[in-house]
């Protein structure tokens, strides 16, 4: 699986912060030249990209739509005839409304810049943003690595599910997006795939298929990292489910989990610990060329893997 990490000291970045079209801005450089990714339509400060295999994702990165300029309009798509004709988005706007469906940039409406790491690979994307300078906020869009081989619908794309502009704690790392027990079953879901795995559903609801209290701060069973069974930091695949159905009533083709989100691990540990963004590890038990990163969130933290060299469970 090929993929690149990007971030603020990447050549030709540009800023990522709370005014209108950052957020497009950068993202244009960074699919620029990268793995088949293309502009299919484009207005100002919004963009519809589409990935090698034709997946496509609108971003809006405009106050006057999304309500701020801290945050953009983020939706996943089946078909575009231009920038603002869209077929069979994920979220819907009857599911997530406009104000609502949005990744945040930054926690101000300036040029105030904020730390990024980026992934970008053959059908999906990574996108994390220091947002206010302390914590990490987490999205992602594209085709995401199935369970099973005739699962060609696991293409997922994440949103906030809310209005708030200005304050963190609206992604997997800062709510409680780990738990079983968690928003799949309400209005307030965060994860939307494009169908359910039968391809007859549209815009399923989904969340992250952990357990635990959150995405790397799991409760009181769990060691903080570095302190457990040889001093081990200890992971599992990121892995998604969905509940088969654009209602909050599970369907019978629900899946636990459906699929992997590429390049991201799940850390099995009580908090971040001592642990900062500026950590990196190895694991030459995985792959000895295999490099990792800590990003850490208000709550929680996850792993991802910097190198090309992620691969789904066996």
């Amino acid at each position: 699986m090929s993929i690149t990490y990007l971030t603020q000291a990447s050549s030709g970045a540009t800023r990522n912060s709370g005014t209108d079209g950052d957020l497009t801005t950068l993202l244009d450089w960074a699919f620029s030249g990268r793995y088949g990714w293309t502009t299919a339509y484009a207005g100002t400060n919004k963009r519809v990209y589409q990935s090698t295999s034709g997946f496509l994702v609108y971003v809006n990165h405009n106050a006057a739509d999304s309500g701020g300029a801290q945050i953009a309009i983020v939706r996943g798509c089946e078909s575009a005839s231009d920038v603002d004709t869209r077929t069979n988005e994920f979220p819907t706007v009857a599911q997530v409304a406009n104000a609502n469906a949005n990744w945040q940039v930054s926690t101000t409406a300036n040029t105030t810049t904020r730390d990024f790491r980026i992934i970008v690979g053959v059908d999906f994307f990574v996108y994390m943003t220091k947002a206010n300078g302390s914590y990490w906020e987490f999205y992602f869009f594209g085709k995401m690595s199935p369970r099973y081989s005739g699962d060609t619908w696991a293409v997922a794309c994440s949103t906030r599910n809310t209005s708030s502009a200005s304050g963190i704690g609206y992604s997997p790392l800062n709510t409680n997006y780990g738990s079983i027990a968690s928003a799949i079953y309400s209005t307030s879901s965060r994860i939307f795939w494009m169908r359910d795995a039968s391809g007859t559903i549209k815009s399923t609801r989904g969340e992250v298929s952990g357990f635990g209290y959150l995405v790397g701060n799991i409760g009181g069973t769990a060691p903080a990292p570095l302190a457990g069974y040889l001093n081990a930091l200890v992971r599992e695949h990121f892995s998604l489910m969905c509940i088969g159905s654009s209602s909050t009533t599970p369907g019978a083709l629900a899946l636990h989990r459906r699929a992997w989100l590429p390049n991201c691990w799940f850390p099995i540990a009580s908090g971040v610990g001592s642990l900062t963004d500026a950590d990196t590890f190895t694991d030459s038990a995985w792959d000895a060329g295999a490099a990792f990163a800590i990003v850490p969130g208000s709550n929680g933290f996850m792993i991802v893997e910097t190198t090309d060299t992620w691969a789904p469970p066996t």
